[in-house]
């Protein structure tokens, strides 16, 4: 199979079966032929996929390959906390929202604010954790009452690994690991 190399050409690394908005991390390609690496820090069953000039038209799959544990590529590892600062807020407070990481991660990690149920495209707010391994981020409550939740994702990414909700969800292949 021969392919014609545009600048507008990436990869992108998706867990088995994942849909295709799914990807935790994609890189161009510069060359027409090469490597590239990519650090993957949950432990899952992935697959390398070759997309034409940036859109979502497949022209290649890897065969699956397994991340079991530990780093790939110098990256960090997959212990995530998420702690916030109440469980009950009055609207319109403010929230501090501890993270921890037991790596290096991407500067492009992000926590978001969510209505619980909603879709991870529905995000309230969002901060980037800019690559630090713990921090304390400062979120403002929403104005309406209910039940919320923050999630953390990888590398701009919309699978989110961590949520602090009570009880787990599973979501695209995601390993969740709760804070209780």
């Amino acid at each position: 199979m021969m392919f014609y190399l545009l600048n507008l050409d990436w990869i992108g690394i998706f867990p088995s079966g994942a849909a295709v908005g799914g990807y935790v991390s994609w890189q161009y390609i510069n060359s027409a032929s090469g490597s590239l690496s990519f650090i993957l820090n949950i432990p899952r069953t992935y697959e390398a996929r070759y997309f034409k000039n940036d859109g979502f038209t497949r022209v290649a799959t890897s065969q699956s390959f397994i991340i079991e544990s530990g780093t790939i590529g110098g990256g960090g590892g997959g212990i995530f906390t998420i702690t916030i600062s109440s469980q009950t807020v009055p609207a319109n407070s403010n929230i501090n929202v501890q993270f921890q990481t037991s790596g290096h991660q991407s500067s492009t990690d992000w926590i978001g604010v969510y209505k619980v149920g909603t879709s991870d495209s529905q995000y309230l707010n969002w901060q980037y954790t800019n690559g630090l391994q713990s921090d304390v981020l400062t979120f403002t409550a929403p104005s309406e009452s209910g039940n919320y939740e923050f999630r953390y994702f990888l590398n701009n990414g919309v699978c989110y690994i961590l949520t602090n909700k009570t009880s787990p969800i599973n979501r695209r292949g995601c390993r969740v690991i709760n804070d209780d």
